[in-house]
């Protein structure tokens, strides 16, 4: 996470056209991905807070995207891993069994044999893939009835997350103090 009381170079984090409010700044910078870090990547994944807003860019070659919220209208936040369940265990035990059928079952030389083992492949494929799959965090912030949820595949980016959530309600409350000093005539 990068962290400044100054502005954070734009043209570092590949947002050059994104224009911000006069007189605003970005606090804090927390990458989603680990795309970031090799400098061909055309991808960008980031969340940006600022002392007025959240903003989130999501660009990938030819799509864009960027949504922004309100500091003041988050009241939010939730963070969660998401369930993985055990499809993946479930259809490889069936490439499995569809494999010893086709063996059994097919009176053919080489083909009962070669296909038996592609799929059993397939069913070995299938469940590597579902123990190593890496769990993904997930954090919504809501603000008001909207929803921005944020898909988090960065093992950096999984330990700030709660360092950048705490900034954000840090922040927050300073803008609501500083709106309730307003000066009143005696």
């Amino acid at each position: 996470m990068e962290r400044r009381t100054a502005n954070v170079d734009l043209e570092k984090l590949e947002l050059e056209d994104l224009t911000l409010i006069d007189g605003e700044q970005i606090d804090t910078a927390l990458h989603l991905t680990d795309d970031h870090s090799d400098g061909n990547s055309t991808a960008t994944n980031v969340v940006l807070l600022t002392d007025k807003r959240v903003i989130h860019l999501n660009a990938n070659g030819r799509t864009r995207e960027v949504v922004f919220a309100s500091l003041q209208d988050m009241d939010t936040v939730e963070i969660a891993s998401e369930r993985r369940g055990y499809g993946g265990f479930v259809w490889g035990a069936l490439a499995f069994l569809v494999a010893l059928l086709i063996w059994r079952v097919w009176d053919h030389p080489v083909g009962s044999v070669a296909v038996a083992v592609v799929i059993a492949l397939m069913g070995v494929y299938l469940i590597v893939d579902q123990w190593l799959m890496a769990k993904i965090l997930k954090a919504t912030f809501n603000a008001g009835s909207s929803r921005l949820q944020l898909g988090i595949s960065s093992a950096h980016a999984s330990g700030e997350i709660y360092n950048f959530v705490n900034r954000l309600f840090q922040l927050k409350g300073e803008d609501g103090a500083r709106r309730t000093r307003t000066f009143s005539p005696r």
